[in-house]
């Protein structure tokens, strides 16, 4: 079931409930199972793990007594989503996994595109395993190629520009954010709008250009109500406004963000906002404010195994500690900072990446001589078809020739054969005449021979 973005959730979640009670009476039990699993990730949505879960459960018991693989495949994908952004990202993986091997086997390209994408972004906002992520976008890229789906690849393309992003490559990260941009427009999605503005911000406010940072973040807040999304475009804030000194404003949507985050129990913000926290104290000189903070967000980038909040609360404890002149402690965060950089951001890494970018235009490239081979083929079967028609009009064009040529000999006899004719009658006739003249004369008793001894 499609649902128009441009609703209030409030009006999303009537119409669910609608579409609920309906399957229900009529007793359609797949149309029960995707109203329950839409309302799941409605709930998600709005912050309300809970609720969601209580859904995605109930769907999960039509799902399996249908039988019906799409719906389990898609509740499996809801089951994921219910466990990301915590402590359980790996069993969300396993689930997100899973439904990619059931929509494999249905054949169903798009629902695979989407399986495939929703692993990509697991393994690179969760685990900061970009080769992984950017792997299995592509496949999700190919996939959507092939349904034809022009939101999987809006999305997808999407996907791969927060990926390069993430790994320092900016050229790669615009190129892909403008094309999901531009097939945004076709597809007038505002959700993934939202994501496309704050994630472009992302990308100014990494090249240091905070002021078109600040006007996109601006622009993805004051586009949606959904606490995911503001608790992003919020620390997103709090973050330039500290790396420019504009420290009032930097705490107001540290705190307001933070506050969300515990509100819908988003971990992996939580771990970001306090390294953000932490550079905010140290400013102040708040030292153990800032060490205090930066404890937290270790704490819980930990438990949600997110290297890259693991490297920015170390690298916050380093700074603290070498204000404070702990230079052991420092030291110790500092070569802490480095590990975990470096995890994210080696040259095996790198290598990867261009790897799979490679074999992915390899196999478009594949494609594309497979295309051509059969417009060959087609081109060559055109051909020997125009060939044999030009030779039957050949053969033809011989017949009726010869027919012609036939037909011409016969008028020449046949006006042989009348002349022949007329020329005997002719004669005839002149014979008949003589006959007749001869026969009169003997009837009067004159003759000819009469007549020769006379002389003048």
């Amino acid at each position: 079931m499609a649902i128009d973005q441009t609703l209030q959730p409030d009006e999303i979640e009537k119409l669910l409930t609608e579409a609920l009670t309906i399957s229900r009476k009529t007793d359609y039990a797949i149309g029960e199972g995707y109203a329950l699993l839409n309302l799941s990730t409605a709930k998600l949505k709005q912050g309300n793990r809970q609720q969601a879960v209580l859904f995605i459960q109930q769907a999960d018991s039509i799902a399996n007594k249908t039988g019906d693989q799409e719906l389990i495949a898609n509740v499996l994908l809801g089951m994921g989503n219910a466990n990301m952004y915590g402590a359980n990202n790996r069993q969300a993986l396993a689930y997100k996994k899973k439904a990619e091997e059931i929509a494999l086997k249905t054949g169903n390209k798009k629902l695979t595109s989407i399986c495939q994408r929703e692993i990509g972004v697991i393994y690179g906002s969760s685990f900061n395993d970009y080769p992984k992520a950017i792997e299995y976008t592509l496949k999700s890229v190919r996939s959507a190629e092939e349904a034809g789906c022009l939101s999987c690849l809006a999305k997808g393309w999407f996907n791969l520009g927060t990926s390069y992003s993430l790994v320092g490559d900016q050229d790669n990260a615009l190129l892909y954010f403008k094309k999901a941009a531009d097939a945004n427009k076709q597809l007038g999605d505002k959700v993934l709008e939202v994501k496309l503005n704050n994630n472009i911000g992302g990308y100014y406010r990494l090249m240091g250009k905070y002021p078109e940072a600040i006007q996109f973040y601006n622009k993805s807040l004051a586009a949606t109500k959904e606490p995911y999304a503001i608790t992003m475009a919020e620390s997103n804030l709090a973050d330039v406004y500290t790396s420019t000194d504009s420290l009032a404003l930097a705490y107001k949507y540290a705190f307001s963000s933070l506050a969300t985050a515990k509100q819908i129990d988003d971990q992996e913000s939580m771990a970001w906002i306090y390294s953000i926290l932490s550079r905010l104290y140290l400013k102040k000189k708040m030292v153990d404010s800032a060490i205090y903070s930066s404890r937290q967000g270790l704490a819980i980038a930990k438990q949600t195994g997110t290297l890259n909040y693991m490297r920015d609360n170390v690298e916050a404890l380093a700074n603290a500690y070498a204000f404070k002149k702990d230079f052991e402690n420092a030291y110790h965060y500092h070569l802490l900072y480095f590990n975990y950089h470096d995890s994210i951001l080696n040259s095996e890494i790198s290598k990867k990446i261009a790897l799979l970018q490679y074999s992915s235009d390899l196999a478009k490239k594949q494609a594309q001589i497979t295309a051509l081979d059969q417009q060959k083929r087609v081109q060559q079967n055109f051909l020997i078809s125009a060939l044999i028609v030009l030779m039957l009009i050949i053969i033809i064009a011989v017949v009726l020739l010869r027919a012609n040529r036939l037909l011409q000999k016969q008028k020449l006899e046949i006006a042989h054969q009348r002349d022949q004719t007329n020329k005997a009658l002719a004669e005839l006739q002149r014979t008949q005449k003589d006959t007749k003249a001869n026969n009169t004369i003997g009837k009067n008793g004159f003759s000819w021979a009469t007549h020769s001894g006379y002389c003048t």
